[in-house]
């Protein structure tokens, strides 16, 4: 009986010592892996030259509605960052722009994560302008644009709104 008692005491510290440790192994070991960069491209850029609530103001001269808006916002940082790299016009009306998104995990092996953003879907996230679009959920904060980017965790539940498999 002595020995499984000093047995169950020796797997004890054991275990106990490994739980101690993990944090420092999980950060020796991530110091090795190699940096990821996300980085999607918007296909033939249109530059836009401002916007009114009759659509988006391009460089040659086009007024463009993105599919699903009825109206744009008069004034709007969630379409100003949108458009900030010009918009892609898809065949089928939807209009795209890029977004940066601050990955603020120290865990997190993103470096640089720029994505193709929707913009009717974003404006509507955003509670921005007028929509035809239903979204599961909404925004209840407005929208922020940090000095490195978007918030990972606004992008996550930004996504979630149109797809309820991605991140929660």
């Amino acid at each position: 009986m002595r020995n499984w008692v000093i047995a169950f005491i020796g797997v004890g510290a054991i275990a106990g010592i490994a739980l101690a440790v993990s944090p420092y192994v999980t950060d020796f070991l991530r110091q090795n892996e190699e940096p990821i960069d996300l980085i999607e491209h918007l296909s033939q850029p249109t530059q836009v030259l401002g916007w009114s609530e009759q659509g988006l103001e391009l460089s040659d001269g086009r007024v463009v509605m993105p599919s699903g808006m009825t109206a744009l916002p008069k004034q709007s940082k969630t379409l100003s960052c949108l458009i900030r790299s010009g918009v892609e016009l898809g065949p089928t009306g939807k209009t795209f722009g890029l977004v940066r998104i601050w990955h603020w995990c120290g865990n997190d092996p993103v470096r640089t994560d720029i994505r193709r953003i929707d913009l009717a879907q974003m404006l509507a996230f955003y509670r921005e302008g007028k929509t035809t679009l239903k979204l599961k959920t909404k925004s209840s904060q407005p929208f922020v644009e940090g000095k490195f980017g978007w918030s990972i965790s606004d992008f996550y539940e930004f996504r979630s709104a149109f797809d309820p498999a991605i991140h929660q």
